[in-house]
């Protein structure tokens, strides 16, 4: 998408310019996230309520155009427009002159009805793209009382100065016939993009003080000279060119060359110098440090650049929308650095390789600097090198980059879509980074793979959105959005296992592949009963075991137990409950018998009192282990689609109504109330009869009211004491 930040050309900053970039910054804060709040259609034009820094009122800004709407003849763009009863004024067209916003489409863009425009007296602002494509229109025209713009004759001029009568030329009809054009006198310079979609002009004169903004050309390939016989700071050179003194200011976009080569004499390339240009292969002589300032070769026919030495600081924009070019060298400065700012190769659509310099420590990387460079199979960076901050978009629609080395980034962006749309394949996230920034892997349709430390802790909104995700381990995750995954049309398994940090929070997932499940090996979780909240139960539920409080819901296909634990499942849910596997202990034996009951299940392992027990005649055993009184710790260790999971099962022995407390130190007493009071602050743990633990708790007493009516053994722990208790409620 467009990417272009340019200033227009002013000699001396002036009020309204001033003016504008002071909103900026308060736009540029508030305008994104007033975007999804906020966008209201009305008529054929969506709008951004907005309030600028300054102004006293909400005001309306045309932010987009109705879906299916396809203007013809006139465009009237409204004065004032009505929502929820309350009357707005209309003083913007599109965001893409204000920070932030560099990388917008025209709303008003490539529409082939449009024969004219009328705008309205409260217009304040139109982005820099507006009207770009539209080779129609014949006429602009400008309401009285307007401040900002006005028309003469059939041409659109913006105000520099605010109540001052000064003036640039905004837009030139893109219909007019005539092959050339005497630029007004009353014009101070000329804008960006001014003869953009104009086919028929072929040559301009300047005079006085005329100046020419960067990227003037943008939008036409018409224009093969400039006359500037009678301006002040121009002259015309050879193929088109336009020089101030020895700088090279501009070479005109209906100039076609195979081959420009700079004279030697040249100082230095201005901004723009071949924005739009119509030449293949470009040559640097010596002399000229610096050659890829700000959109230098945007949306150029450029394939080559060829200098003495590799550039070092790529300038925002500078190649953007450069459909040619395939492949470029860079450099660095003294300090092992390459800086490529904001939208520096944006859209260059046929870019397929980068070379990077022996000794390169440190690449800064601007927003959306590769956004759309499809054609991208590789960044060639290695353990050596490092991306202090990776910007916003810097790699989104980067449809044939298949890995990328995340070590080597230090921090992210947290505006995020840094690979959106990409083609990456893997993804192993850097441990030293907590946050996986919003929409950072959306719409990565070939993503099959992705590897979450334990130092991951958040998800971000949007942030595998679409993406070709088939399953995820939530490696140390506490938090995700409903949105982190939402469309995932591949996912059939999260899988929440043991989080160091304990505290997990479960965000209702919409998952709509076949056989979809969520495995929870971490009993820590908390708002399983969430899911409720997504209609269809289509999801399975898989947990290892319980914990203290835990509510499971209705919103599963079914829930999946432990073995002799789906009894304490099942008050938990109205969904199905069904236990995994079998579970059956022989104490005298010292083993246990534990059989898988699902396909997606397999046993893997057994514990008995700290020995691996061995699997022999349908049983698992551990001779070696110490059983006392035949009691005995187990652990089951088994995999639910290849997701491990381990259920503990503590002293499971048979109790009879003759057990009393172990420890003459700690006693347990159980009160009407059905409240367990400890003689002293203790460490708790309740049982079923199997023995499978499932609520846990610290305190002087434990609340049972809410059990279903059952037996249940609960212990109690201090330093130095244990006590157990029957308990019948």
């Amino acid at each position: 998408m467009p990417c272009l930040n340019l200033q227009r050309l002013s000699n001396t900053p002036s009020k309204r310019t001033m003016r504008l970039y002071l909103l900026t910054f308060a736009a540029a804060a508030i305008a994104p996230a007033a975007a999804s709040a906020a966008d209201v259609v009305i008529g054929d034009f969506i709008y951004e309520e907005t309030k600028f820094w300054g102004y006293d009122r909400t005001e309306m800004v045309i932010s987009g155009v109705r879906e299916g709407f396809e203007p013809t003849g006139e465009l009237v763009i409204p004065e004032k427009v009505t929502y929820n009863g309350e009357e707005f004024d209309v003083v913007g067209l599109g965001w893409s002159s204000y920070s932030g916003h560099t990388y917008d489409k025209p709303v008003i863009g490539n529409f082939e009805g449009i024969t004219s425009v009328s705008l309205p007296a409260t217009l304040r602002f139109i982005g820099q793209y507006e009207f770009l494509g539209c080779p129609n229109i014949a006429r602009y025209t400008v309401a009285p009382g307007s401040t900002h713009f006005r028309n003469s004759g059939n041409l659109l001029y913006e105000a520099k100065v605010q109540d001052e009568d000064r003036w640039s030329l905004f837009r030139y009809p893109s219909a007019a016939e005539s092959p050339t054009f005497a630029v007004p006198a009353d014009v101070e310079n000329i804008d960006i993009g001014a003869f953009a979609a104009n086919t028929h002009l072929k040559k301009i004169y300047i005079s006085g003080e005329h100046t020419l903004s960067t990227c003037w050309q943008l939008g036409n390939k018409s224009i093969e000279s400039v006359d500037c016989s009678a301006a002040r700071y121009y002259h015309e050179g050879d193929n088109g060119t336009i020089w101030w003194g020895k700088n090279l200011e501009a070479i005109c976009p209906g100039v076609a060359l195979d081959t420009y080569t700079l004279p030697a004499d040249t100082r230095s390339i201005s901004s723009g110098a071949f924005c739009n240009a119509s030449v293949k292969n470009i040559i640097i002589p010596e002399g000229i440090q610096y050659y890829t300032s700000t959109s230098t070769y945007m949306s150029s026919d450029v394939e080559t650049v060829t200098a003495p030495t590799a550039p070092k600081n790529i300038g925002a924009s500078c190649f953007q929308w450069c459909s040619s070019l395939k492949h470029i060298d860079l450099g660095m400065d003294a300090g092992s650095t390459l800086d490529i700012s904001y939208c520096a190769f944006a859209g260059c659509t046929s870019l397929e390789s980068i070379t990077l310099p022996d000794g390169l420590k440190t690449i800064v990387i601007g927003h959306s600097a590769f956004e759309d460079c499809a054609s991208l199979t590789s960044f060639p960076m290695t353990s050596k090198m490092k991306i202090p901050f990776l910007h916003r978009r810097a790699f989104a629609g980067c449809s044939s980059l298949e890995s990328f080395l995340f070590g080597t980034i230090q921090e992210f962006d947290s505006g995020g879509y840094q690979f959106a749309g990409s083609g990456l394949r893997q993804m192993h996230w850097p441990s030293a980074i907590t946050r996986i920034p919003q929409g950072c892997f959306m719409d990565c349709r070939n993503l099959e793979k992705i590897n979450l430390k334990e130092t991951t802790e958040d998800i971000g909104i949007d942030a595998f959105r679409n993406s070709g995700l088939p399953a995820v381990a939530l490696n140390g995750v506490e938090w995700y959005y409903y949105s982190s995954f939402l469309g995932c049309d591949r996912l059939s398994r999260l899988y929440f296992p043991v989080n160091t940090r304990q505290l997990t929070s479960y965000t209702e997932v919409d998952l709509i592949a076949d056989n979809a499940m969520i495995v929870v090996n971490n009993p820590a979780i908390r708002r399983l009963d969430a899911q409720d909240d997504i209609e269809g139960n289509r999801v399975s539920l898989y947990m290892s075991m319980l914990s203290p409080g835990m509510r499971l819901g209705k919103g599963w296909k079914q829930v999946c137990a432990p073995g002799r634990a789906g009894e304490i499942y099942a008050p938990l849910t109205s969904n199905p409950v069904y236990e995994m596997y079998t579970y059956n202990t022989f104490p005298a034996e010292k083993a246990v018998e534990v059989t898988s009951l699902m396909p997606d299940v397999k046993i893997t392992g057994v514990n008995i009192e700290g020995v691996d027990a061995v699997y022999s005649g349908g049983r698992w055993t551990a001779p070696d282990a110490v059983v006392t009184d035949g009691r005995y710790n187990v652990t089951v260790s088994y995999k639910v689609a290849n997701c491990p999971m381990t259920t503990t099962y503590e002293y499971p022995y048979q109790y009879t109504s003759a057990d009393t407390p172990t420890a003459a130190t700690l006693t347990i007493t159980l009160r009407p109330d059905s409240r367990a009071e400890f003689s002293a602050e203790a460490d708790w743990t309740l049982f079923n009869t199997a023995g499978i633990p499932f609520l846990c708790g610290r305190g002087t007493h434990a609340s049972l009211s809410s059990l279903p009516s059952g037996l249940y053994i609960i212990r109690a722990t201090i330093p130095g004491s244990t006590a157990t208790l029957r308990l019948s409620l």
